[in-house]
């Protein structure tokens, strides 16, 4: 439940009234589904906030790092 509220928080104070997001919304609703049937909640949380970010004009690289210019390696922690 806390982790909806934050979701529904982000959303309310980043987006501005009235302003359709039609493609957020889908990851809305696809992030409160999410939530209801699994326990992943970081996986769930992180995805959803870094389409919020892209929304918002303010898309990370995630394909290279940003010290050493070296690609990301799916087998790495970072």
């Amino acid at each position: 439940l806390l982790a909806a509220l934050y979701v529904n928080e982000l959303t309310d104070r980043l987006i501005q009234k009235s302003e359709p997001e039609p493609r957020l919304f889908q990851q809305y609703a696809q992030v409160l589904r999410d939530l209801k049937e699994n326990d992943a909640l970081e996986v769930i949380l992180r995805r959803f906030e870094l389409a919020l970010l892209s929304s918002l004009g303010y898309a990370l690289p995630l394909t290279y790092q940003v010290a050493t210019g070296e690609e990301v390696s799916p087998q790495h922690y970072y």
